[in-house]
């Protein structure tokens, strides 16, 4: 499976999810790219807390400053060029739903699996650097 199609894939567990929990009906694309970003930001914030660490030094995060307007914009734009920009998604919707279940079952095990490793490696890396003045 290339990158793309990973992505897609992602993507489609999320967009399935929102669908079939329906708590608001509509919207279920822009609800699954919200939950890709969000992922998207936790890596990113996981490799600044990283290249902290290993510099032995503690950075602020701003929101308006280059370190993350630059992560911000690409990834919007990433997320044109996937979804808003054409419907390729819908295609790709379509292709993953002609999947049997078996392969399914296997890809959201996988999803599952790759978000809660993100979501580890975010709360793993933010212990190893904590914000400057500690949690509060």
């Amino acid at each position: 499976m290339t990158i793309t199609k990973i992505y897609y894939y992602l993507f489609y567990k999320f967009y399935k999810l929102f669908k079939a929990i329906r708590l608001i009906d509509s919207f279920y694309d822009s609800k699954a790219i919200i939950v890709l970003m969000i992922l998207e930001f936790m890596i990113i914030l996981s490799l600044y807390n990283y290249w902290d660490v290993l510099r032995d030094q503690s950075s602020v995060f701003e929101i308006n400053s280059i370190k993350f307007l630059v992560p911000f914009i690409l990834i919007v734009f990433i997320k044109w060029l996937a979804f808003w920009r054409n419907d390729n998604w819908k295609n790709y919707i379509n292709k993953f739903d002609e999947q049997s279940r078996e392969t399914n079952i296997t890809g959201t095990w996988v999803v599952i699996g790759m978000t809660l490793l993100i979501v580890a490696d975010f709360i793993f890396s933010s212990y190893l650097n904590p914000p400057i003045g500690g949690w509060r």
